[in-house]
């Protein structure tokens, strides 16, 4: 019943924020145009977790996203992404990686300069599923040895973003971006000494470059 309640409540989110896109004379031809913007993006960055306990540096992922618009004004992003980051033990050392996977849909504003070059400041809300897995060790991240157990709650996500993209082709973009990840899933953690909980936050900046790839884009 709660994760139902979840579920229901990200997906009214989601349809709340794109509202005001199918309320400007929503027709067919509007959904055709809107279908002709997904694409697909391939990004290499740096990611930088601001709890200590957690670390991530080079990143490299595909998201799916929408193509930059024509014209200056308000934008409604949506799209899906993949990230991970490294969690570590009390003595520093790794012992998990945490894989997060999640939708998102928001509002931002967005500024043309010239045919080809976009930039845009959005704030997205979204939902992610998570997974929590191990890594080789040493048996050095916790004083007791291995863990013997791990899970991670999914979680929420609130996502500001600055972004620029520019039409190297009619299909392919250079992209560039910088967004801050606020996210807080519940990473549990059973040890031989324990129970180890509320110790690792996913709250990262993330700055990335990619090229996108709009096939549908006539």
């Amino acid at each position: 019943m709660r994760k139902s309640f979840i579920y229901l409540v990200v997906s009214g989110l989601i349809v709340l924020t794109s509202a005001p896109v199918f309320a400007q004379d929503f027709s067919k031809d509007n959904l055709t145009h809107m279908l002709r913007k997904v694409g697909v993006h391939a990004n290499v960055g740096v990611r930088k977790p601001t709890d200590a306990d957690v670390t991530k540096g080079l990143t490299t992922g595909v998201s799916i996203g929408l193509a930059p618009g024509s014209h200056n004004g308000w934008k409604f992003p949506v799209g899906i992404s993949s990230y991970g980051e490294d969690l570590n033990g009390p003595t520093g050392n790794q012992f998990g990686h945490l894989t997060m996977r999640g939708a998102y849909a928001g509002v931002g504003y967005g500024w043309h300069l010239g045919p080809k070059f976009s930039t845009s400041a959005a704030m997205q809300v979204g939902y992610s599923l998570n997974k929590v897995s191990a890594v080789g060790s040493d048996g050095l991240a916790f004083a007791s040895g291995d863990p013997v157990s791990m899970d991670v709650s999914n979680s929420f996500v609130l996502r500001p973003r600055w972004h620029t993209e520019y039409f190297l082709t009619k299909k392919v973009t250079f992209r560039t971006s910088l967004n801050y990840i606020i996210t807080n899933p519940d990473v549990v953690v059973m040890t031989a000494a324990g129970r180890e909980t509320g110790k690792w936050r996913a709250n990262a900046w993330n700055a990335s470059v990619g090229f996108g790839f709009y096939p549908f884009i006539r």
